[in-house]
């Protein structure tokens, strides 16, 4: 018989701040410039290897990236 998985909410909540979807990239002025979310909401935008903005705000992440 196999024993019932125990879920936790620090389990689902460190998946979900672990899991990025990409939602959009191009390349800006030979560096790629990406777009991501994660499953708790959080934004992240990366030019090449540098974070423009991370955070729950989508108005600032789509203004970081127009402005890129």
């Amino acid at each position: 018989m196999r024993k019932k998985m125990q879920l936790t909410k620090d389990f689902i909540v460190g998946w979900m701040d672990d899991i990025w979807t990409l939602y959009a990239s191009q390349m800006v002025d030979g560096e790629l410039l990406r777009l991501y979310i994660n499953g708790s909401g959080v934004f992240r935008v990366i030019h090449g290897e540098i974070v423009l903005y991370q955070g729950d705000d989508i108005d600032p992440a789509i203004d970081v990236w127009n402005r890129a």
